[in-house]
């Protein structure tokens, strides 16, 4: 399993123990790794160059050694990878998808590796208040250490500058638009071919203001594209209790997060279908709701 983290974070700070009470509810033995890049208004930054340094992460672990393995173990490189992402993280993903395909042959042998995307609130079609409210800020800090680079060079040593993530994430960005629609050709394409393509779950929050759900988007006037967008994404999104930041962190050892991503990996090591993963997720947020009706009364 490969976490991604968003904006405005790291490894630690965006899953906390979500990672140790997946693999404890799912009880399967997988390796996890944590995959970290600029994510800073005031550091050097794109959705491209972080997908760039994801595919070279990616690429180690094609011969790499299983973690924990003895040295003496021929075992090497992983045949299986599920990538979990939170917010900004969900668009370096399909960014590294895109490459992937247009790379070289082994770049795109990772789309066969790669057996699932777990995306927590992405922003696929731009993030709104407050999110946007980021994005002053990130231009004061590119025109400043931009500034900073001519004069200064300590802005190179400490990767200061400009990170153009906020600008790209910006609500409607036509840049995520085309992304989006990108991801979904290549998705469909495939689909067609019968060959084999990541599976996307994708987890909204319910009380999200940053990434808002797809019926509260409705009313914020779009083209046909942007409909057709929304229909999609209404198909493949299910709901969850929380906020953009509280929605992957479990509050307890089997909260619903924890479940929900435990189901796809334990079913994913043990060959289970797509279409079944889908609705024992299903099943289990039902129950959820169910629960939190009865707590209430």
């Amino acid at each position: 399993m490969i976490f991604v983290h968003g904006i405005l974070a790291t490894p630690q700070s965006t899953w906390r123990s979500l990672p140790k009470r997946c693999l404890e509810y799912a009880d399967v033995d997988i390796d996890v790794l944590s995959f970290a890049y600029p994510s800073f208004p005031w550091q050097r930054s794109s959705i491209e160059s972080a997908a760039s340094r994801l595919r070279e992460l990616v690429r180690s672990t094609r011969e790499a050694p299983f973690i924990g393995v003895t040295p003496g173990n021929s075992s090497r490189g992983y045949s299986r990878i599920i990538y979990v992402a939170h917010s900004n993280g969900g668009l370096v993903l399909k960014r590294h998808m895109l490459d992937a395909l247009h790379g070289p042959w082994k770049d795109r042998q990772e789309l066969a590796r790669a057996s699932d995307l777990v995306n927590f609130a992405v922003p696929h079609s731009g993030g709104t208040f407050p999110l946007s409210c980021l994005l002053p800020a990130a231009l004061g800090c590119e025109v400043f250490f931009g500034l900073l680079g001519v004069l200064d060079w300590r802005s190179n040593v400490f990767n200061l500058g400009s990170d153009k993530i906020y600008r790209q994430i910006r609500w409607r960005s036509s840049y995520l638009c085309g992304l989006e629609d990108e991801f979904v050709a290549l998705q469909e394409q495939y689909a067609r071919l019968c060959r084999p393509f990541p599976q996307s779950h994708d987890f909204a929050a319910r009380d999200d203001l940053a990434v808002l759900q797809p019926e509260k988007l409705e009313g914020l006037g779009a083209d046909e594209a942007g409909f057709r967008r929304l229909n999609r994404l209404r198909r493949r999104q299910l709901v969850l209790r929380g906020t953009h930041i509280s929605i992957k962190i479990p509050l307890l050892a089997d909260d619903t997060v924890v479940r929900e991503l435990a189901a796809i990996v334990r079913h994913r090591a043990t060959g289970t279908s797509n279409a079944s993963i889908e609705e024992l997720m299903k099943k289990s947020i039902d129950r959820d709701e169910g629960h939190s009706i009865g707590e209430l009364l």
